[in-house]
């Protein structure tokens, strides 16, 4: 049940700062984790994340317009960057 709980607020939450409360909970509550520890590591998880997904956008990006033959100049490929 837990889980559906986590899951739900990742779908309607689009970034993973958003889910930090309910995982805050979770871990705290039901698996009795230390509340000094959820509070010091699930942030830096979190923002380990988010730079994780601006690196795979800007690969993404740059992908996309190779296979769709899409020649970007040096300058834009430092603008996706």
């Amino acid at each position: 049940m837990q889980l559906c709980v986590i899951i739900d607020g990742v779908f309607w939450c689009t970034f993973s700062a958003g889910t930090l409360p309910i995982t805050f909970r979770c871990l705290e509550e039901n698996l009795g984790i230390d509340k000094r520890v959820t509070r010091f590591v699930l942030p830096i998880g979190a923002t380990i994340n988010m730079d994780g997904t601006a690196l795979y956008e800007a690969v993404a990006t740059i992908f996309i317009a190779q296979m769709n033959n899409v020649q970007l100049s040096p300058g834009e490929v430092i603008t996706v960057r």
